[in-house]
């Protein structure tokens, strides 16, 4: 930067000092080319013989191509082309010499010619004069022009480079092409907003990582309350005939973590904003059996399911199953209702408890990210349930609906058809 400063400001010194000059060769040119009239003494005698012939009226002298003063010899001014006072004779003797003025005699007197050089003089007085104004206006011209044009221009780039330093990335550059940086400015407003739409992206990014961990975790908890409420079934019914039964939903739930602690570790950075799905053809005979094996506490006295096929993700499917009867186990604690519905274009599955519900005004917010029912401060949770749900739901091409009924509290979950 103190290089394209330096580069500017030599170039108009160059300049400036290119146009004294130019100045100063003009009026030299213009000295040289004035011709200095020559002494004429046909015109001084001429001169002579017009003050003789007006001795009598000094008045009536005709001289109008040189300045004359005539005096005589006691100091009073007998004519003058100009304004003069009476003085002394050696007063008039010592003005002519140093005025370098031509002395001629007359009867009566001395007369006083100013040399035709003389207006030569002036002007080149007139024209140095001239020429030292303009070098001054020039240097102060060029000052104003270096503060306005490159000072302060400067002095503003340097402090939006501190506050972009500083991490302040919301105060634009005010632009101005006018300037010697005005094709910069807008380079670095440029720069600026590209940092501001990068470190944007970078919360946005750091965001999406600590709500995927959430969302992840929150699934991992609800097969690893699978397996401690069905171990502790074991250590009740180890000697009972459904010991195999729940040995086998250890097995299926265990290798459900293990997908899940899978699928932790392996999604990309370019994949922290959303967890892929693959749906495949389930028919609705395994969404049963899905069913029955989520429910470990055994709250769901009825299932049944028409027979159909669509269109979903198993291992999504059966997390979200999981997180209804989860949330169905923590809030109302009461039997599950299972019913399922095929519709022109979606299956349709409710699970309808008889808890108390949730308060009408926040039914439109109980599937938003975080929240939690006013009801429920005494419960456990991180307010994802219904929110991981929904999520997954409609990347399946599916959607969720919560609503209050006279007996409790139903979650519909819709599937495509395949």
């Amino acid at each position: 930067m103190r290089d394209i400063f330096s580069i500017v400001r030599n170039k108009l010194f160059i300049l400036l000092i290119i146009l004294i000059l130019g100045v100063f060769g003009g009026i030299v040119a213009i000295l040289a080319s004035t011709e200095l009239a020559r002494i004429d003494m046909i015109a001084l005698n001429e001169i002579r013989t017009e003050v003789e012939n007006n001795t009598e009226d000094f008045s009536q002298i005709n001289i109008t191509e040189y300045e004359v003063i005539v005096i005589n010899f006691d100091g009073v001014v007998l004519y003058s082309s100009n304004t003069a006072q009476n003085k002394t004779y050696e007063h008039w003797i010592n003005f002519a010499l140093q005025n370098d003025k031509i002395i001629l005699e007359f009867t009566e007197g001395r007369i006083f010619v100013t040399r035709p050089n003389e207006n030569g003089m002036t002007v080149a007085i007139v024209l140095i004069s001239v020429l030292i104004a303009i070098i001054v206006l020039s240097l102060i011209s060029y000052g104003l022009y270096l503060q306005k044009s490159i000072h302060k221009p400067f002095k503003t780039l340097k402090k939006f480079a501190t506050e972009i330093a500083k991490g302040n990335l919301d105060s634009p550059l005010l632009m101005d092409r006018e300037n010697a940086f005005g094709a910069f400015s807008e380079s670095f407003d440029i720069l600026r907003l590209e940092l501001k739409t990068a470190k944007e992206k970078e919360i946005e990014l750091e965001k999406s990582k600590k709500e995927l961990i959430a969302q992840l975790s929150h699934d991992i908890k609800t097969p690893i309350a699978s397996i401690k409420a069905v171990s502790e079934l074991l250590l009740i019914e180890k000697q009972s005939a459904k010991t195999t039964e729940k040995l086998d939903i250890i097995t299926n739930k265990a290798n459900e973590i293990d997908t899940l602690i899978t699928n932790m570790f392996s999604i990309s950075l370019d994949d922290l904003s959303q967890l892929k799905v693959n749906p495949v053809d389930v028919p609705s005979s395994h969404i049963e059996n899905a069913i029955a094996q989520a429910d470990y506490l055994g709250k769901i006295k009825k299932i049944k399911l028409p027979e159909c096929l669509v269109k979903t993700d198993p291992l999504r499917l059966d997390q979200i199953i999981g997180n209804i009867l989860n949330n169905s186990y923590k809030y109302a604690n009461t039997e599950i209702i299972v019913k399922g519905e095929v519709a022109e274009n979606d299956f349709s599955i409710e699970f309808a408890d008889f808890g108390n519900g949730v308060e009408e005004n926040e039914l439109p917010l109980i599937m938003g990210k975080f929240f939690r029912g006013s009801n429920n401060a005494d419960k456990e949770g991180a307010g994802l349930g219904l929110y991981i749900c929904k999520s997954l739901l409609e990347k399946m091409n599916g959607k969720i609906d919560c609503y209050n009924t006279e007996s409790g509290f139903s979650v519909k979950i819709f599937l495509p058809l395949s």
